[in-house]
């Protein structure tokens, strides 16, 4: 199966960049879609910290790898996995699209793309399998199927096989390009820009455009957007780094338990803002990690002295 490459260079500022592409790998022997490093462009404009950030959001939109809940929560069970916009108790990739506690960015994603396809001519089979796809996923009902296209059949099948849903990582078959093109060459006095690879390229960009948006919504809820409920948010987690260290403190040597409160009540109490939290973590957490591989190494050094004595003792 052939993904689409529609790798280009522009300038941007003093930095030379690359516009969207779509993967040119089909799939490896497990079957998953591969991904590759690349350079976003044409969807990272603003200053240059911010430019930087986007280009890092959709690399790893492209590699699934955003940090929602889960992934974040499997690598550190400190972390909250649930989702911060609604009741869901796994934040997934496939959630943080569908999440039903920020659907506006649905309607605009679909408005925005509507006006696109009028102003470029799209083909109008692939506005509706297009629409009806991304609708599909969104809500999470069932996706286009190859047999309810029989005049697109071949494309659906394809699109199907790689998957609806990586759309939003921007990987369309290589079909679509080519049913485009030969459509606007159909078309008398279009405008030279139209073409399949700035049509399919600038679909990328809508779709990638307001899954940001998205982002930044669940970010703000996750985080919070002013300064008292990102303060309260920046405590819940340091609490929860705290609590989870605090179930090494019989672990630890026992010279080194009094750098630990009674208990965690307390120490919520005496260190309530979330710059004293995070400045015990900081200071205490590094050395309470090598003073708990300090116990353990003492401990099996005993009890080897043990056994080498009973074993002198019996010979």
């Amino acid at each position: 199966m052939e993904l689409l490459d529609l790798t280009t260079s522009s300038e941007y500022g003093h930095h030379k960049i690359k516009t969207p592409y779509v993967n040119t790998s089909a799939t490896n022997r497990s079957g998953h879609l591969r991904s590759s490093t690349v350079l976003i462009g044409a969807c990272t404009a603003g200053p240059p910290g911010q430019h930087f950030d986007k280009r890092h959001f959709f690399c790893k939109l492209i590699q699934e790898r955003l940090p929602v809940g889960h992934l974040v929560h499997h690598y550190g069970p400190q972390y909250e996995k649930k989702c911060p916009s609604c009741t869901e108790p796994d934040e997934t990739t496939l959630h943080f699209i569908q999440c039903p506690g920020r659907t506006g960015w649905h309607q605009a994603l679909l408005a925005e793309l509507n006006h696109f396809h009028g102003e470029n001519n799209t083909k109008q089979e692939f506005r509706f399998i297009l629409t009806r796809a991304l609708k599909s996923i969104l809500q999470g009902s069932p996706t286009p199927n190859p047999e309810d296209f029989p005049s697109d059949y071949s494309l659906v099948e394809k699109q199907y096989q790689a998957g609806w849903k990586h759309l939003f990582q921007g990987r369309f078959v290589s079909e679509w390009r080519r049913s485009q093109e030969a459509h606007l060459e159909t078309i008398p006095r279009r405008q030279k820009h139209h073409k399949g690879d700035t049509w399919i390229t600038g679909i990328i960009r809508i779709i990638w455009k307001h899954i940001h948006i998205n982002w930044t919504l669940r970010n703000d809820a996750r985080h919070g957007n002013d300064n008292e409920t990102r303060e309260a948010r920046l405590v819940d987690q340091a609490q929860r780094e705290i609590t989870a260290i605090y179930e090494n403190k019989n672990k630890v040597l026992p010279r080194h338990r009094k750098y630990f409160y009674n208990n965690t009540t307390t120490h919520f109490e005496q260190e309530p803002t979330s710059r004293q939290l995070r400045q015990w973590i900081n200071t205490w957490n590094p050395l309470i990690i090598h003073s708990v591989k300090e116990a353990r190494k003492t401990n099996t050094q005993g009890n080897s002295s043990a056994l080498d004595h009973f074993r002198r003792l019996t010979n």
